[in-house]
């Protein structure tokens, strides 16, 4: 009976990692994702935006750019990825 309730802990554990590991592929990839489409964006490209995803699917833009209308383009971008709930803009306009 030990043995069992053993073995069942073990794949229970190897389950629960797996499942943490698969979500960190995620939110890389939603990071990923992110930066190169603000990349891919001509407005945008020159600035050095920051992505980071979270574990709770949303997305944290930092950085800054000269406009607050290439602030707003870089959110606007964010929030069209699939699978991002949630965008923090705190990119700073220079102007």
């Amino acid at each position: 009976m030990k043995r069992i309730a053993l073995i069942a802990t073990l794949l229970a554990a190897a389950t629960f990692n797996t499942a943490q590991a698969s979500d960190a592929c995620v939110w890389a990839c939603l990071a990923m994702k992110t930066k190169a489409a603000l990349d891919a964006d001509p407005v945008l490209k020159p600035f050095d935006i920051q992505v980071k995803a979270t574990d709770t699917y949303d997305v944290k833009l930092s950085g800054s750019v000269d406009e607050g209308e290439q602030m707003a383009q870089a959110g606007m971008i964010a929030e069209g990825i699939k699978g991002i709930k949630f965008v923090n803009n705190d990119i700073m306009p220079k102007n």
